[in-house]
């Protein structure tokens, strides 16, 4: 059975034709809203969806195709809800909100397919973990890592540390006219000139 208070708040996104709610949840407007509940109405979605079709031969009358049908666009919005959340626990690694929610790659898979809003929300996901990480990498490679200086067990000291391999990698990512792997080096008037990686110039 709907939840009263869920199916007036999803029918109030669906009048408003919002896809998102407030706290970036996919509503019942993103999957093409509630099966109408005027009888008339509801018979004209019969004859075009075949799940719907389908349901008539179980001796089902119309009000009660409607209330299943809708009790599951609710549970599938909820659903949908609940991988992007679990995708969003696992640092954008598929295999492991999969594991979390219990869904198949198959299922989300057509459900990235049938609801591009889906599809966005997983790719702005994705994408927000991917900033993440290039900060995370910006802040070891270029401002360096804090850590203790150990002499004979005790902890004398601090130092900051570099990695001039992921400074590398990221040069050669934002500027690959420059840093790639076949501009080492540049002519200039028949001489080569070496490019030098300044670790102190924090702009990338």
């Amino acid at each position: 059975m709907i939840n009263v208070d869920i199916y007036k708040k999803q029918l109030e996104h669906q009048y408003a034709q919002e896809a998102i709610d407030e706290k970036n949840n996919i509503t019942i407007f993103a999957i093409g809203g509630f099966m109408p509940e005027d009888i008339e109405e509801a018979k004209k979605w019969l004859l075009t969806n075949q799940t719907l079709k389908n349901m008539t031969g179980m001796q089902l009358n119309i009000s009660e195709i409607i209330k299943i049908e809708n009790e599951f666009r609710i549970s599938l919005i909820n659903k949908l809800n609940y991988f992007l959340k679990c995708l969003e626990q696992s640092k954008g690694v598929l295999k492991n909100a999969l594991m979390l929610c219990g869904m198949s790659r198959g299922q989300v898979e057509k459900y990235r397919g049938d609801f591009p809003i889906f599809r966005t929300v997983w790719d702005e996901i994705v994408q927000g973990i991917i900033d993440e990480l290039e900060e995370a990498a910006f802040q070891r490679a270029v401002r360096g890592v804090e850590k203790d200086v150990y002499f004979k067990g005790q902890v004398v000291g601090k130092e900051t540390q570099y990695s001039d391999s992921l400074l590398a990698l990221m040069l050669t990512n934002r500027r690959s006219e420059l840093y790639g792997k076949d501009k080492d080096t540049k002519k200039e008037n028949g001489q080569v000139l070496s490019v030098t990686i300044n670790k102190d110039d924090e702009k990338l």
